[in-house]
């Protein structure tokens, strides 16, 4: 990751040394997300095996605006 997406790679770093909440980066990755993108993602984590409960806590954090 380093590599192919150094931004990326150094805010995750920077969170991890920070003991920061991973729900803030989280945010602002998909911030500019469309309402069909962000369901495309879901799906999308869904077939990598994520939990259905832990997408759900995504989406609540997300949604609380």
């Amino acid at each position: 990751m380093k590599m192919k997406n150094p931004q990326m790679f150094n805010k995750i770093e920077n969170l991890r040394n920070s003991n920061g909440n991973p729900m803030d980066l989280f945010k602002q990755v998909t911030s500019k997300f469309t309402p069909e993108q962000m369901n495309q993602f879901y799906s999308k984590a869904k077939q990598f095996g994520i939990p259905d409960d832990v997408i759900q806590q995504a989406q609540n954090g997300i949604n609380t605006k």
